[in-house]
């Protein structure tokens, strides 16, 4: 027999030095420095998002002033450029003096009014427009009236619908707002005539017009007024605050529409015939002219907004971040405001704490088209 053979056993590759070093795993000297570093990364991690959030929340606050101001300012300009409609033609204003039913009857209006109570107060800017109406549509009276809601006979009242509000408009630009409830024509009445009733149970015809009943005879007219509003818009308590002067709710309780708004200034652009000069009217005489109203052709308005919210302060209990109380109200304006001296509507300062606020002025200048087409004297 052959003698068996030995088995051979191949050998094992030899693993490099290296490499059997790195299988070892990380010494305590290695996880240190390894901890050491990972704490120092979180650490500057956790500051930059701190940082990044502070940054934020400027941002956020600072287009929350944008945003505010810049809103006000597009609401009231939408509003403001509707002055004079359906109440400035040939050259002159339909009423001066308004009658209505409800508080603060008569009332002298103007197309546009500015109210300047002088540099440390909000302005004031009231208009009034009739949305809807025209006087270019006024039917002259057939016969006097003869009492408040005493029916009115005209020749023709194609521009006046049931529920339409009407003004009779006297010879001194003396107005009566009233609401027309119905319109008859047909049998009852001569050919070619309407009559106009008005329901004295309907809340615009009340008896309560604060003074004795003007006279409106055959020289007066009746002008299709559709809605008439009087607007007074300007800055209380922080807010842009408007009230509509015929309306016993928001003569009472006006509406707020805008946060943070802290401050109104407004003038009058009139052109004289050298260019639009802007110019305030004296707290005294606030009512223009007629040859200030036929030049009348735009208003120029400023406001002030603040940060709704205080922005991040290294030290909350003494903010930094204004520290000039002086705040312009935007381009083209050499104004500015004393935020630290504005006060509320009971005598308090309306921020205490201004230095922890950022602030906003916006400017902007609305052409009153309704006044310039309606002052256009025919040749």
């Amino acid at each position: 027999m052959r003698a068996s053979q030995p088995v051979r056993i191949p050998s094992l590759p030899r693993v490099p030095a290296a490499r059997r070093r790195s299988a070892r795993g990380f010494t305590l000297v290695e996880l240190m420095v390894a901890l050491v570093i990972g704490t120092l990364i979180a650490l500057a991690a956790g500051a930059l998002a701190i940082s990044f959030d502070a940054s934020r929340k400027t941002l956020v606050a600072s287009n929350n002033a944008n945003g505010s101001g810049a809103g006000a300012a597009a609401s009231l300009s939408a509003q403001v450029a509707m002055a004079g409609a359906g109440l400035v033609t040939h050259g002159q204003q339909t009423c001066q003096t308004l009658y209505f039913s409800g508080p603060g009857s008569p009332l002298a209006i103007d197309p546009l009014n500015i109210v300047h109570a002088g540099a440390a107060a909000s302005d004031v800017v009231q208009f009034a427009f009739a949305s809807g109406g025209s006087t270019d549509a006024s039917l002259p009276l057939t016969a006097p009236l003869t009492a408040l809601n005493a029916p009115l006979t005209l020749s023709a009242v194609g521009a006046v619908t049931t529920r339409a509000q009407v003004l009779l408009a006297n010879a001194q630009q003396a107005c009566l707002l009233r609401n027309a409830t119905s319109v008859l024509a047909g049998t009852g009445n001569a050919a070619g005539t309407s009559t106009l009733q008005f329901d004295p149970t309907d809340p615009l015809n009340g008896a309560n017009i604060g003074a004795a009943l003007p006279t409106f005879d055959t020289t007066s007219t009746l002008v299709p007024a559709g809605t008439l509003q009087v607007q007074q818009w300007y800055a209380q308590d922080g807010f842009l605050m408007r009230r509509d002067l015929l309306s016993a709710a928001s003569a009472s309780n006006p509406s707020k529409m805008a946060d943070g708004v802290l401050f109104l200034r407004a003038q009058y652009g009139i052109d004289l015939g050298s260019g639009i000069a802007w110019s305030d009217v004296p707290a005294a005489a606030p009512a223009l002219s007629v040859a200030q109203l036929q030049g009348l052709r735009s208003i120029r308005i400023a406001l002030l907004a603040r940060t709704s919210e205080r922005e991040r302060q290294t030290n909350p209990a003494a903010c930094v971040t204004t520290t000039n109380p002086l705040q312009s109200l935007g381009n083209g304006w050499g104004l500015t405001v004393d935020v630290s001296a504005l006060t509320t509507s009971t005598g308090a300062a309306l921020v205490p704490d201004w230095k922890c606020y950022s602030y906003r002025g916006f400017t902007v200048v609305q052409p009153l088209r309704n006044v310039i087409w309606g002052v256009q004297v025919p040749a």
